[in-house]
This record gives C-alpha cells, sequence and structure tokens, in this order.
C-alpha cells in the first residue's frame, strides 16, 4: 500500500507538472526526475514509461485537459488556473479585511479562527461562485 500511496501522489505532482511547464521537453524532463526519484514503481507506470503517463493523466483529467500544456495536447494555460486560484483568495482576502479579522492565505488554504471557520466556509464558496461562474464542483474540506 505505500508504494501505491506514494505513486498516487507522484502522478499528482505529474499532473502539475503538465499544467504549469512551458514545453515539452522540461514537462519530460521534470516527470522522468520526479518519477526516477519516487519510488520503485517496477510494474506499476506502464511501458512506454513518461509518455505513457503523460496520456494516461490527460485521458483520466480530460476536465481539465484544456489547461494541460499544449506541446503534449500547444500552450499552456496553466496561468490561467493560477490567476483564478488568486481571484479566489483576493475575494477571501477582502471580505476578511472588510470585517478586520485574520486570515492567513497558505497555497489553496486558508487559517482563521476558529469561531470564524464556517464563516470562512460561507465566503470560499461565495468567492468560487464569483470567480468561477457556479460552485458547482466546489469542495471545502476542513484540516
Amino acid at each position: 500500500l505505500p508504494r501505491v500511496l506514494s505513486l498516487t501522489a507522484d502522478l499528482k505532482l505529474s499532473l502539475l507538472i503538465m499544467i504549469n511547464c512551458d514545453t515539452e521537453r522540461s514537462m519530460t524532463g521534470a516527470m522522468n526526475q520526479l518519477l526516477r526519484i519516487g519510488g520503485d514503481y517496477e510494474g506499476m507506470i506502464p511501458l512506454g514509461g513518461t509518455r505513457k503517463v503523460m496520456e494516461s493523466l490527460l485521458e483520466r483529467n480530460f476536465p481539465i485537459s484544456d489547461f494541460i500544456n499544449e506541446d503534449v495536447k500547444d500552450s499552456g494555460k496553466g496561468g490561467e488556473l493560477q490567476y483564478i486560484d488568486s481571484c479566489i483568495t483576493d475575494y477571501i482576502l477582502d471580505y476578511f479585511e472588510r470585517i478586520e479579522e485574520v486570515v492567513i492565505p497558505v497555497h489553496d488554504s486558508y487559517i482563521v479562527k476558529k469561531d470564524l471557520q464556517p464563516v470562512l466556509c460561507d465566503v470560499m464558496m461565495d468567492a468560487y461562485k464569483a470567480v468561477v461562474g457556479s460552485n458547482h464542483n466546489c469542495v471545502i474540506e476542513e484540516k
């Protein structure tokens, strides 16, 4: 089981690499390095290596395939996803500034006082809907 969990984590990182790399060459190099360092995946990575992993990730993640670097499928849209994320964060920060409460953004998470957690969840949903146009696929996990 640890081998499978490690591979799952590395495949998630591979998807991020596919979104953020500028060229197929840099993407392939980064993925090769990740999968080599990640662990012993013998029998778990399909024959054909990185290219097969990329094709499989594209197939399994088709709803976001437009954001994958187009050298694999011709001009990545990773920056667009990052912009959407930053707009959501701006919305959340603006709200908490208006009510004079502290919120600390950490990547795509936010830290607030415990009694403000329900407020944060509501504001996150509102932000997602305001920026994306719908909160249909908005999933909030409390940690």
